[in-house]
C-alpha cells in the first residue's frame, strides 16, 4: 500500500478508475508492462461478464422451472445456451456506462512511442 501511494501521489495520480490502476506497471516497465496489464484486465473483466451472464440465465431458468446448467451439452439445453449468450450480448450493447467522447485516457498520451514522463 505504501509503495503504491508513493508511486501515485508523487505523480498526482488518484487511482479511482481501472485504467488508472493499470498505468502503475507502466511507470517502471514502460509499454510492454502496460500491454500485459491491459490483457490481464480484459481477461478478468471478460470472465466476470461471462459469469454474470450465466448467473442471470440460471435465475431466469429456475424462476420458470426449466432445465438449466452448463454440464449438459448445448444441444440438450438450447434455450439455456441462447439465454446466456443473449444476456452477454445485451450487456455488451448497454450504452449507459460508456466513457464520454473526448477521451478519459488522456493521461496515457505520454506512454506513446515508449517514452514516459516522470
Amino acid at each position: 500500500m505504501a509503495l503504491g501511494a508513493i508511486l501515485f501521489v508523487l505523480r498526482r495520480i488518484f487511482p479511482q478508475l481501472l485504467s488508472t490502476a493499470i498505468v502503475a506497471g507502466a511507470f517502471p516497465f514502460a509499454a510492454k508492462a502496460l500491454v500485459i496489464a491491459l490483457l490481464g484486465a480484459m481477461a478478468c473483466i471478460g470472465g466476470a461478464a461471462l459469469e454474470t451472464a450465466l448467473s442471470g440465465t440460471y435465475n431466469v431458468r429456475q424462476f420458470f422451472n426449466r432445465e438449466w446448467g452448463k454440464n449438459p451439452p448445448a444441444r440438450d439445453v438450447p434455450v439455456f445456451t441462447v439465454g446466456w449468450l443473449g444476456m452477454l450480448a445485451l450487456a455488451a450493447a448497454d450504452r449507459r456506462h460508456r466513457r464520454p467522447a473526448g477521451g478519459a485516457c488522456q493521461h496515457l498520451d505520454h506512454f506513446r512511442d515508449g517514452r514516459h514522463a516522470v
